[in-house]
């Protein structure tokens, strides 16, 4: 049986605090670096709740492939937001699509363990991978921003905290507002607000800020509403302008998409990014391989998934083809430069461009 659709309430009740929130993400946390540089992973907060987190990694086992679908649309989206773009041609990590195979089958496997064990045990896997990702983020920070004492404290930074909210807000935006577009077709207001608490500790371990954090009230209506607002302010507007680097972002977002294509043999992952540009009414391009594909897209989100008994096999699938591809990257990597052999983000992004000429936008 599937339940009725969570909605959230009228946007009048929480206007205020959502008012509040956006405008310290476009005024405060552009200059604020998006990971505290003399930390290696934050302690537990006062605010952690053992019973919501538990829930949400229960529910996200029920609901595996599904959750990855919404994680990996709304990554391929974010990834125009003009500010993201020169970190990550600075890196060169993404540059390629083999490159994006090793960086984003990774990403999986780290969501995969966080979801699936305790974040807080200090020699745990969980651990581990929080401290290496904010190794890699301080490593661009340092590499891509003036010296601190350098930096004027009015003054934008690269991978600063708004652009860390920008990619938690890919992850969790497809789920909140769109669910049942993921494949989730009995999202409750308590396992919605589980999900934001685990992602506001994840986030948090990864360096955002409290006071930046979109998540951090764990409440569901204030996250469905901070999420819409980056979704109409800052992503569309983006998206109708698409000009550089933004152009290029959203080219790195749909590559990032076929890049992941051997995790899916079902339907394409390009037209799962093409499906929520719909949705959200993002005016961008992404070219249909086939249009059986897309009918795919839809026909498996909004038709198959409303079975549980679905959920269970794919899940079964998925895990298995995770597990078969993580002993063949460099195999798939091969495959990959042979087949896409071009560099399609110029590093020299990095060193033309200022922060603050971007977030003008």
């Amino acid at each position: 049986m599937v339940a009725s659709e969570l909605r959230p309430c009228s946007e009048e009740l929480v206007r205020d605090k959502v008012d509040k929130l956006y405008k310290k993400l476009r005024t405060e946390a552009v200059c604020v670096p998006g990971v505290d540089e003399n930390t290696r992973m934050p302690e537990k907060p006062d605010w952690y709740d053992d019973a919501k987190f538990k829930r949400a990694q229960a529910y996200f086992k029920s609901y595996f492939t599904s959750m990855f679908l919404g994680h990996m649309a709304g990554l391929a989206i974010g990834f125009m937001m003009p500010s993201l773009v020169p970190p990550m041609a600075h890196t060169q990590s993404h540059s390629k699509v083999s490159r994006l195979w090793r960086r984003y089958f990774n990403t999986v496997l780290y969501i995969k363990l966080w979801y699936e064990n305790l974040h807080y045990e200090e020699d745990g896997i969980a651990a581990q991978a929080f401290r290496k990702v904010n190794y890699l983020h301080k490593f661009i920070i340092k590499k891509i921003n003036p010296p601190p004492a350098e930096r004027k404290a009015d003054h934008p930074v690269w991978l600063s905290q708004y652009d860390m909210v920008l990619i938690e807000w890919s992850i969790i935006a497809p789920i909140l507002l769109n669910p049942k577009d993921c494949g989730i077709h009995d999202l409750t207001r308590e396992q919605a607000e589980d999900l934001i608490h685990y992602w506001a500790i994840a986030t948090y371990n990864v360096g955002i800020k409290e006071e930046f954090n979109i998540l951090r009230s764990g409440n569901f209506d204030e996250a469905y509403y901070i999420c819409k607002r980056i979704l109409d302010r800052d992503i569309r507007p983006v998206a109708r302008e698409l000009k550089s680097p933004a152009d290029i972002g959203i080219e790195e977002g749909h590559k990032m998409t076929i890049s992941l294509q051997p995790l899916c043999p079902i339907f394409s992952l390009s037209d799962l990014m093409r499906h929520f540009t719909r949705v959200w009414d993002i005016p961008v391009d992404i070219p249909v391989e086939r249009p059986w594909y897309y009918m795919a897209i839809e026909f498996y989100t909004l038709t198959l998934c409303r079975f549980r008994i679905w959920h269970w096999i794919v899940n079964i699938v998925f895990r298995y083809i995770m597990y078969s591809r993580a002993n063949n990257i460099d195999g798939i990597a091969a495959e990959f430069d042979k087949k896409y052999p071009e560099n399609f983000m110029p590093f020299e992004l990095s060193n033309s461009l200022d922060p603050q000429s971007v977030l003008q936008y």
